[in-house]
């Protein structure tokens, strides 16, 4: 794991708002070392591209209803 910065506005948006978990996506860039060893390396994100996005989550035994811009998830299973 890398510490990531980008200078397109566009890319961090993606990365915050629209790539899920299990997302299979390529980053290109550049990776700096730097000069301390003991340093974390720096990766600069120049480019995202999804290539396979993730199964989406199957949801056994619970009911899901909409509040408006709300979904509530209820699970019988549970308090």
């Amino acid at each position: 794991m890398y510490a990531c910065t980008t200078g397109d506005p566009r890319i961090a948006y993606a990365l915050l708002r629209e790539i899920q978990p299990g997302d299979l996506v390529r980053v290109t860039g550049t990776l700096v070392q730097p000069d301390a060893p003991q340093a974390p390396a720096c990766f600069t994100v120049d480019g995202l591209e999804v290539l396979e996005a993730a199964p989406a989550p199957v949801v056994h035994g619970l009911v899901l209803e909409r509040f408006g811009n709300h979904v509530v998830v209820f699970d019988a299973d549970r308090d």
